[in-house]
């Protein structure tokens, strides 16, 4: 069975981390212990290592490229062996058996249903986004809850945007659209932490790399020092005070101190 190697909890309150360096290629072998990748987090660097010996099967994410903490990044098992396939295949009961799972669902606004049958695939992508599976309708042979299922289901929660008040607070305040972030919250709840980082990835459309520009990212203490910025400038009343000072005797002077010492 494939070790999933799952980026590490970097922060208190991040949710995300960046690769900034893969130290094995897939097809790899590796050993417990050894070093995979380092990622960066707002304020230092971080060793991610094998949590088991074998062959490294993928890499899910490229140099550079920003992962979901506690997610898979890579998986290692065994030469040969193959990883669930992202694919959903439809088979029928004939062809594959059928997996009970009995789900109830705590809301007294909802129906209770037995006997839930889901794909392997569908169970872990609603797992991962803490979610029943008892609120989804299945579209497999005999009501099966699929992946595209779970897919569908995840699409219209972000169309119905939640967001907690000191989230729509900001937003209003900063003029920034809700229907374009993301929330790391429960359910997909919009906190205040989506809103304050949403500022910083606002990009210019005046900027755009030419042909020839080399394009360098932000490393994660910068790009957070760049979105706190951004966001105190926005949010707090700012004010400027202005003086008028006749420096054109110290400009005189330096002319003629420069020209004395050549």
């Amino acid at each position: 069975m494939a070790i999933v190697i799952n980026m590490p909890q970097v922060g208190q309150d991040l949710d995300s981390a960046r690769i900034i360096e893969w130290h094995v290629r897939e097809g790899d072998v590796v050993e417990e212990g050894d070093l995979l990748a380092t990622v960066e987090s707002d304020k230092a660097s971080f060793e991610v290592e094998a949590s088991g010996s074998g062959v490294v099967l993928q890499l899910l994410f490229q140099k550079g490229d920003e992962a979901a903490v506690l997610k898979p990044i890579a998986y290692i098992g065994q030469k040969g062996e193959s990883i669930l396939d992202e694919k959903e295949e439809i088979l029928s009961p004939a062809d594959q058996p059928e997996i009970k799972e009995s789900i109830s669902s705590a809301s007294k606004n909802e129906v209770r249903r037995e006997g839930l049958f889901s794909s392997p695939s569908a169970r872990r992508l609603a797992r991962e986004n803490n979610l029943e599976l008892s609120a989804i309708e299945g579209s497999g042979p005999n009501g099966r809850i699929i992946k595209k299922d779970v897919e569908a289901y995840i699409e219209l929660a972000k169309s119905e945007k939640k967001v907690t008040p000191v989230a729509k607070k900001i937003a209003e305040e900063t003029g920034s659209s809700l229907g374009l972030i993301d929330g790391s919250g429960y359910g997909g709840r919009i906190m205040k932490r989506d809103v304050i980082s949403s500022l910083g990835q606002v990009k210019s459309s005046i900027l755009k790399a030419a042909p020839g520009d080399q394009v360098v990212l932000f490393n994660k203490a910068r790009k957070r020092t760049a979105e706190r910025l951004s966001f105190s400038k926005q949010t707090i009343p700012h004010y400027y005070l202005f003086s008028e000072v006749d420096v054109s005797t110290i400009v005189n002077w330096r002319k003629t101190t420069n020209a004395n010492l050549g």
